[in-house]
């Protein structure tokens, strides 16, 4: 899986990386799997020192506590696409894919899903980018609004 993404960021050279969370957990995550494995992958490394990042959870957070008016604070991406805020977006809210036992870490729930309910892995997993992209596009998108 690694060995085809580092295929795909090499043809493409992405310029920015966005995502929700993606300085606190994707980015860390793949640069420790990458310092594990024998091989270099030279387009994941360009995408991760290259490239600009934008975390959501930022933007996501001022715009929340702006709605609620309230202070900004982080919250999971399961919490911001179910927030009254974007409830108006066409989201796929595939967070709500994981229903975590309170005992159970959600890293495991991810897992279980990708060795043993792979469809909804991949739902899951389409879900995520795509509530993403749309969240991002209704913050800065061309609807009027300008990047703040």
């Amino acid at each position: 899986m690694i060995a085809r993404f580092d295929e795909i960021v090499r043809q493409i050279r992405p310029l920015v990386l966005l995502g929700y969370n993606v300085s606190g957990y994707d980015i860390p995550l793949l640069t420790m799997k990458l310092r594990r494995l024998p091989k270099p992958y030279w387009g994941i490394k360009d995408l991760l020192e290259r490239s600009f990042k934008l975390d959501v959870k930022y933007p996501v957070s001022f715009e929340l506590a702006n709605h609620d008016k309230t202070n900004p604070r982080i919250v999971g991406l399961d919490k911001v696409v179910n927030h009254p805020r974007f409830s108006h977006l066409p989201l796929m809210r595939s967070k709500n894919i994981l229903r975590p036992n309170g005992e159970i870490d959600k890293g495991v729930v991810i897992y279980e899903l990708w060795k043993h309910h792979r469809e909804d892995f991949v739902r899951y997993a389409k879900g995520d980018v795509h509530d993403v992209l749309i969240i991002f596009e209704e913050l800065y998108g061309m609807n009027g609004r300008k990047m703040r």
